[in-house]
């Protein structure tokens, strides 16, 4: 790596590509193309496995997603503030204004919902008991009219990501990791 910047102009994308591999042994030219040269999403999970790591999602207090309408109200309310677009709020036709009143027979309230954030004044829905999947009912008053409407739950997005150690990585992936912690 010291070969690099003696003449204060920095790195080249293909001198950092090429300082990548020798420290890795892993060829980046084809990341760096799909991932920082393009607009494709990096799979975090597969890269870190690369190197004997791997994401492990949180969804509130548990590990695996849980149902998603796409609602958002502010604190105390069970009148929609926004719905998420392309939601499956949206797509069963809750709008803005719209006041909860029931999912799929039980009593709309703030048990249904959870803060985006601690600092965020809005909330989101929280349908820890649900499934994504699941189809059911929702009841709300739009203007004054009760109605009701079927919606399949999305699946919920995860709160936090840890990442941890693969277990038992092979030999290979041991080696790519040490060499990669050591820089």
């Amino acid at each position: 790596m010291e070969k690099y910047n003696k003449d204060g102009k920095g790195y080249t994308e293909k001198d950092f590509i090429a300082s990548l591999m020798e420290i890795s042994s892993l060829d980046f030219a084809p990341f760096f193309s799909k991932y920082v040269n393009d607009t494709e999403p990096i799979d975090f999970q597969k890269e870190l496995r690369r190197i004997g790591l791997e994401l492990q999602a949180k969804y509130g207090n548990q590990n695996e997603p849980h149902g998603y309408l796409g609602i958002l109200s502010l604190p105390g309310k069970n009148t929609v503030y926004t719905v998420v677009e392309n939601s499956p709020a949206q797509k069963a036709g809750i709008s803005p204004n719209d006041e909860i009143v029931a999912i799929d027979g039980f009593k709309f309230n703030s048990n249904f919902m959870r803060r985006v954030s601690d600092e965020a004044h809005i909330m989101v829905d929280n349908l820890q008991d649900m499934k994504p999947g699941k189809k059911v009912r929702i009841h709300f008053f739009r203007m004054g009219i009760l109605m009701s409407v079927e919606a399949i739950l999305g699946e919920s997005s995860a709160d936090s990501y840890t990442v941890r150690e693969m277990e038992n990585p092979d030999e290979n992936v041991k080696v790519i990791r040490e060499k990669f912690l050591m820089g």
